[in-house]
């Protein structure tokens, strides 16, 4: 995503918003994972 998305308004239908938000936990997660190592 480049940053001039994120200042666009949010146009995507409900699952895709859903795919983002689990695509980020699961980010948070393999950091996470990464930072115990």
């Amino acid at each position: 995503m480049n940053v001039h998305a994120l200042n666009t308004p949010v146009k995507l239908p409900k699952p895709d918003m859903e795919i983002v938000i689990g695509s980020r936990e699961k980010l948070k997660h393999q950091a996470d994972a990464l930072g115990k190592v």
